[in-house]
């Protein structure tokens, strides 16, 4: 059994008085499992990188 952990970074660049862009990072990194079908075992590792980008309005 393990730890599953995110780290999250983000900006906001204002454009004008109620519009901004808005850039985020992710990083997801889950534990190792064990993928098993009748005598075949794989060992999996799941991560994944994730780039956003946005725009905020507000009123």
């Amino acid at each position: 059994m393990g730890v599953a952990w995110l780290v999250l970074a983000g900006v906001v660049i204002p454009l004008t008085e109620t519009l901004s862009l808005d850039f985020g990072y992710r990083y997801v990194s889950l534990p190792s499992f064990d993928i098993r079908d009748g005598g075949d075992s794989v060992d999996a590792d799941a991560s994944a990188h994730i780039l956003s980008v946005g725009a905020r309005i507000t009123f």
